[in-house]
């Protein structure tokens, strides 16, 4: 017992010794070899994060996040659909426009209020370079309870296969 921690104690002193030893000549360094590379700043596409596409929600308040490249202007406008007959839609603006301006991180996040119905959320960019991206997401606030029965009547009649085909095509056009 007492060689196997005798010869750990000298292994583990040869290793930590052995990686201390270091030698270094600054006289003698040759420049010349070295390749230095300009790193290239490129523009970064305005991305909508979340909401990812056309979403159903219960909660009020819509944590928006997007990324851009350094400079980009972002304006936000929420819209609500005051038809409440639903065949035709008439969008009118919630609140006040917001504009923004993204940072060195590159990404920012914002809190948008909603109201009960279809709301359109527009996503304006405008990038350093004069490049401009535009991005829609509609988004129905609708009570817990709307939304309870909506998904009992869509399982009530549905074979398994028809549910999860409706599950995974919920929100897309």
């Amino acid at each position: 017992m007492i060689k196997k921690v005798i010869a750990g104690t000298v292994m583990i002193v040869l290793i930590s010794a052995s990686g201390a030893v270091v030698y270094a000549n600054p006289d003698q360094v040759n420049y010349s070899n070295v390749n230095i590379e300009e790193i290239k700043e490129t523009e970064r596409p305005f991305q909508v994060i979340s909401p990812v596409r056309n979403v159903t929600t219960t909660k009020k308040n819509m944590i928006l996040t997007f990324t851009a490249s350094e400079g980009t202007t972002v304006t936000i406008d929420v819209y609500h659909n005051s038809n409440e007959d639903g065949e035709t839609e008439n969008f009118v603006q919630i609140g006040e426009t917001i504009e923004m301006e993204v940072g060195s991180l590159e990404r920012r996040t914002i809190s948008v209020e909603l109201q009960k119905g279809k709301n359109k959320i527009t996503f304006k960019a405008i990038q350093p370079n004069g490049t401009k991206h535009e991005e829609v997401r509609f988004v129905m606030l609708k009570d817990i309870e709307e939304v309870q029965q909506e998904v009992n009547e869509s399982i009530s009649g549905n074979s398994t296969a028809q549910t999860i085909q409706n599950i995974l095509n919920t929100g897309r056009e």
